[in-house]
């Protein structure tokens, strides 16, 4: 599931995400997951959003992690779903 943001912004580097915190990817490494991907983070996990549970990241966090940004969403934040 992909969104295009209303009012988009440069991202932070992933390891900045908070648990729990659901954001939109702005850049991944060799572009494997396309910007305007959703995912949470879930502890050392990436859940992405809209998509199966074997697309996800279970222990991502556990290894450093260079050239991944996301841009963290606000409450209440509105998204275009594409």
């Amino acid at each position: 599931m992909n969104c295009r943001l209303i009012d988009p912004r440069v991202g932070i580097p992933i390891d900045e995400m908070n648990d729990g915190a659901i954001a939109v990817i702005t850049k991944w490494k060799d572009d494997y997951l396309p910007a305007g991907t959703l995912l949470q983070r879930c502890g050392e996990s990436i859940i992405l959003l809209g998509r199966p549970w074997s697309s996800s990241f279970p222990s991502f966090f556990k290894t450093p992690s260079h050239d991944f940004y996301v841009r963290i969403l606000e409450p209440g934040e509105i998204i275009w779903i594409e």
